[in-house]
């Protein structure tokens, strides 16, 4: 799929995109974002995001129903004051993940993939009024994955059998297998199953 925020040279996509030179958009909180990928069936969307040195604003605990994989690629970012995410950062987080309250950074790039349409739920407009504590990273309802922050700096690079020479640090699932609680999407089958960083 063609996305207009990507070069292309006819009907090969350029496998490189230089971020300084790329055309971001700027949302409603100063965040700047840049679509890298997205899926017109499913919704499913990857982007970078932006933020801006002494970003604070207020943001009420909420959830998504779909899998989000996050990379801290530079900078900090923060959903609380509790758990904030540093470079080299990954945030893995199911379907029914809380988080929210008090969002800031002191200026950071994250990288952001969503396997289906997020669809956003405060806990004021849920059916069921919200009777637990609010914590950072933790599931509405139980799932068979659990939330996971891991700093890749603690992760080994190993041998990959994808091809000669290439070496990853495994961050979630394995390469090319699909995942036990939700197989292999249509958008990205690689982002779905599995995260992971490669040399």
């Amino acid at each position: 799929m063609n996305n207009p925020a990507l070069p292309h040279r006819g009907d090969r996509m350029v496998s490189h995109l230089d971020l300084t030179e790329a055309h971001w958009s700027r949302n409603e909180f100063g965040v700047d974002v840049l679509v890298l990928s997205q899926d017109p069936v499913s919704g499913a969307i990857t982007m970078a995001l932006r933020t801006p040195k002494d970003l604070q604003f207020p943001e009420e605990a909420h959830f998504y129903d779909c899998d989000q994989d996050l990379f801290q690629f530079e900078g900090e970012f923060h959903h609380d004051e509790e758990r904030p995410f540093h470079e080299g950062d990954y945030v893995y987080r199911p379907p029914g993940t809380v988080y929210g309250n008090s969002v800031g950074s002191n200026g950071g790039l994250i990288i952001a993939a969503l396997n289906r349409q997020p669809v956003r739920f405060h806990f004021q407009d849920h059916p069921e009024p919200w009777t637990g504590e609010y914590l950072v990273d933790r599931l509405w309802n139980e799932r068979k994955q659990s939330p996971q922050l891991i700093k890749s700096s603690d992760v080994p690079w190993t041998e990959c059998s994808l091809g000669e020479g290439l070496e990853v640090k495994k961050l979630r699932g394995e390469p090319g297998r699909p995942s036990e609680g939700f197989g292999r999407q249509p958008h990205s089958p690689w982002g779905a199953d599995a995260a992971f960083m490669m040399r």
